[in-house]
């Protein structure tokens, strides 16, 4: 059975999900849901097989899936969310018996996941996306539609780094 079906079915994931989840019931700005972790699995997979990159798809779906649950912790203790996935992922993934080789590319995934670029630049170069790394902080970054955003005036992200629909024409 592929890991990403075990994680979903843990009791302490789907847990926590739900408690991410309503964390954010008010967030007025993107969520993270099992809709944001499902679009960042499917276009991470999308770029793997353009840019011919052999990564497993259990390995993206992992990285996707915990790359965010870390905002608990954030919410809750005012920690950086993405040392807390880090830490989160890593106990997930001992408990799942995920293998070494396999946690220690989620893992990575996880730390990079979020670096922001700008998005025009970023878009046009996709095909240079080289690892797990690279292509889950393209898909977190691109899962997001700012150009059908209501909060976008108040949002953190340039103009540089927002995602625009010509991107996409």
């Amino acid at each position: 059975m592929a890991y990403i079906d075990i994680l979903l079915k843990d009791n302490k994931y789907k847990q926590d999900l739900d408690t991410l989840c309503a964390l954010e019931a008010n967030r007025v700005f993107c969520g993270h849901d099992l809709n944001h972790f499902q679009e960042v699995s499917r276009i991470a997979r999308i770029i793997n097989r353009e840019n011919n990159l052999g990564i497993d798809d259990d390995v993206i779906d992992l990285c996707a899936y915990l790359h965010d649950m870390g905002r608990i912790r954030e919410y809750n203790e005012g920690v950086n969310h993405h040392d807390a996935a880090y830490e989160y992922g890593k106990n997930m993934m001992e408990n799942l018996d995920v293998p070494v080789n396999v946690m220690e590319e989620v893992l990575s995934g996880i730390r990079h996941s979020r670096h922001r670029f700008d998005a025009k630049e970023r878009f046009d170069n996709r095909h240079e996306l080289k690892n797990l790394d690279d292509i889950i902080s393209f898909a977190d970054h691109f899962s997001r539609k700012c150009f059908h955003c209501e909060a976008a005036s108040d949002c953190k992200w340039t103009q540089g780094q927002r995602i625009m629909r010509e991107y996409f024409d």
